[in-house]
């Protein structure tokens, strides 16, 4: 199953061509962001890396398909306040939460380390990365 979302990721990635990387936070999530009367602090910068910014900006949605695309229209409108933002980044929507899904479901982050899974089974990954691997294939038509 690992081997079919990854061939998803590689068509994601080719469909989106040749991207500029930047500095990222690279665990940009909300619980990453401390907020105080002098504004958003950003925390946790163990994660940094160079990689497209699109990195940083899907982490902070949540929801549903037509709520996380509301939210990425803001968090877009945002974002180009300050910097311009190649929108084939979009095609590596569903490759970057793949291999988030991946990186956590192999237990990269050690013992006692909080995972996105929610305590997913094996099986409910497997069903989760085929999944994530065929929107990115029918994004790619």
């Amino acid at each position: 199953m690992t081997a079919q979302a990854l061939a998803g990721v590689e068509r994601c990635y080719a469909n989106a061509g040749e991207l500029r990387a930047i500095r990222l936070h690279g665990d940009c999530h909300v619980g990453n962001i401390l907020w105080t009367d002098d504004g958003p602090h950003f925390v946790d910068l163990d994660d940094a890396r160079m990689g497209p910014g699109l990195q940083d900006l899907w982490m902070l949605l949540s929801g549903n398909r037509a709520t996380m695309g509301a939210q990425m229209h803001h968090v877009l409108a945002g974002y180009e306040e300050f910097a311009d933002f190649d929108r084939r980044q979009l095609h590596l929507l569903e490759a970057l939460r793949t291999l988030r899904l991946i990186h956590y479901s192999r237990g990269s982050r050690g013992a006692g380390t909080t995972r996105p899974s929610g305590g997913f089974s094996v099986v409910q990954h497997a069903a989760l990365l085929a999944d994530r691997s065929s929107s990115c294939a029918s994004r790619s038509r």
